[in-house]
């Protein structure tokens, strides 16, 4: 399994997904913020959500 994760670790160090620290710690890197910034400029929340008037009741939506 450890093997494993630092094939992934040097894979994402090597792509600008993840940096090192002087210490060795790992944290994510410019890269997995560009990807973050794609998906948020692409995604259309109106083709997941359906809109809160269509789909509750007339009670909820104060019709009487």
């Amino acid at each position: 399994m450890k093997s494993t994760i630092m094939r992934l670790a040097l894979s994402l160090e090597e792509h600008g997904g993840l940096a090192r620290e002087d210490d060795g710690a790992c944290r994510l890197d410019a890269e997995a913020l560009r990807l973050g910034m794609i998906y948020t400029l692409s995604f259309r929340l109106e083709a997941h959500v359906i809109p809160a008037s269509a789909s509750w009741p007339a009670v909820m939506r104060g019709a009487r």
